[in-house]
């Protein structure tokens, strides 16, 4: 799996806050904003992540991130490779040939009241990295992949900003295999039975 990463520092009121780092995996998935905190002699990141609706024991929101490592190695990978884009001001790039490149995908229906939700998709890079998004259907009953974002306004500009999509070459593979898998795994309702005829 090939790795490439870079970082933009930036001056905020938290004076923990490093800055933010990117990362491509494979140039098939881009992951942006990953927030990068100084700790003890290091740093630590925080994955892009959404409000759940639901709160903690202390009374915060509860987060969950968009994009995530499954394995304490491939955390440990990604923050080292962070810490060496800190100190290149090009992209960072690692390749590392033990562990499996490309991607899995696995669906589930899920359709919310009121909603154009259908389901939802996890997608698994290697066994190291994985990350949910939602498949919704439009007015034309064709199937579309969200991916990980949030709404933005900033002054007199607003839209919409993906923290996790497939590069602009795997776009149309990725998003095309999601709902290919959604498709295959659609529990379809039996017809009814015909009607019985009087004889």
């Amino acid at each position: 799996m090939q790795i490439k990463t870079n970082f933009k520092s930036v001056t905020t009121d938290n004076p923990n806050l490093l800055g933010f780092a990117d990362a491509t995996f494979d140039n098939s998935i881009h992951v942006k904003d990953i927030a990068v905190f100084k700790s003890n002699g290091g740093i630590t990141l925080k994955m892009p992540s959404y409000k759940t609706g639901e709160g903690t024991e202390l009374g915060f929101p509860e987060r969950k991130d968009h994009f995530y490592p499954i394995t304490k190695e491939a955390r440990e990978t990604l923050t080292e490779l962070v810490e060496k884009a800190m100190a290149h001001p090009e992209h960072y790039s690692y390749l590392n040939d033990k562990v499996k490149a490309g991607f899995s995908i696995k669906t589930h229906e899920y359709s919310p009241e009121g909603s154009n939700i259908r389901g939802y998709a996890n997608v698994k890079l290697g066994d190291e990295y994985a990350f949910n998004c939602q498949i919704r259907e439009n007015k034309n009953g064709k199937f579309m992949v969200s991916y990980p974002g949030e709404s933005f306004q900033a002054g007199d500009k607003s839209g919409f900003k993906k923290f996790v999509a497939p590069t602009k070459d795997k776009d149309g593979l990725i998003t095309a295999s999601i709902i290919k898998e959604f498709k295959a795994n659609l529990k379809l309702e039996p017809e009814p039975p015909p009607p019985v005829m009087p004889i």
